[in-house]
């Protein structure tokens, strides 16, 4: 069902993620392994015995080289000491950079042909470990294992573009639907549970309702 620019990203805990990896490496093949993506929550930290679990396994694969990655989209803010370390000049059009010697090592001024200019980047590029609050309050819908928004909307943003179709087999709260119907994709659900559909359906409906309100 993948499309061959098409990425899929299966969401495990620690315990079960390793045995599912040797699968999916036979599935899409060892070089189609992108990322082990670590998604850092926040809970209660109880335990006494042992660490406290504060983290689940992403596993990113793609069906072919061909695969939509925007990492643009999903930058990572730029520290202020990076910003002002990198704002030592400013050219015509107001953009801030520094100047370096074409072998490296920063530059006190411009000297053709063994200088450049490094502007000051828009952002980081996203590591492979990021962090999320839990749902919002505005997001919760009482469902037991509801994820974010916060963390699909960069996953999709990531690997889907516009019109693009999203599926997810294991829909629960609709979460995924959520974000996709917000961000312009289209998408298919799917889940077995009656409270699952009901969830989904009603949290959809809202986001419908929502936008017609926008609209008029």
């Amino acid at each position: 069902l993948l499309a061959d620019d098409g990425s899929i990203y299966i969401h495990l805990d620690p315990r079960m993620s390793h045995y599912v990896k040797i699968m999916t490496d036979e599935i899409f093949g060892k070089d189609r392994f992108l990322n082990e993506l670590i998604w850092v929550y926040e809970g209660r930290e109880m335990t006494k015995t042992k660490y406290n679990e504060k983290h689940d396994c992403i596993l990113f694969y793609s069906k072919s080289n061909n695969y939509v990655f925007n990492y643009k989209e999903i930058l990572e803010p730029l520290k202020e000491s990076s910003r002002k370390a990198l704002s030592k000049f400013v050219d015509e059009e107001g953009k801030y950079y520094i100047i370096r010697y074409q072998n490296g090592g920063f530059a006190p001024k411009e000297i053709e042909g063994k200088t450049y200019r490094q502007y000051v980047p828009d952002g980081v590029p996203a590591r492979d470990w990021f962090f999320t609050d839990y749902a919002r309050k505005d997001e919760r819908v009482n469902y037991p294992t509801q994820k974010p928004e916060g963390l699909l909307d960069k996953i999709l943003r990531a690997s889907s573009n516009e019109n693009d179709l999203i599926i997810d087999c294991f829909a629960g709260s609709g979460t995924t639907a959520a974000v996709a119907e917000k961000l312009g994709r289209r998408w298919i659900m799917c889940d077995f549970g009656k409270h699952a559909i009901y969830t989904m359906q009603k949290r959809l409906l809202e986001i419908a309702e929502s936008k017609k309100l926008g609209e008029d």
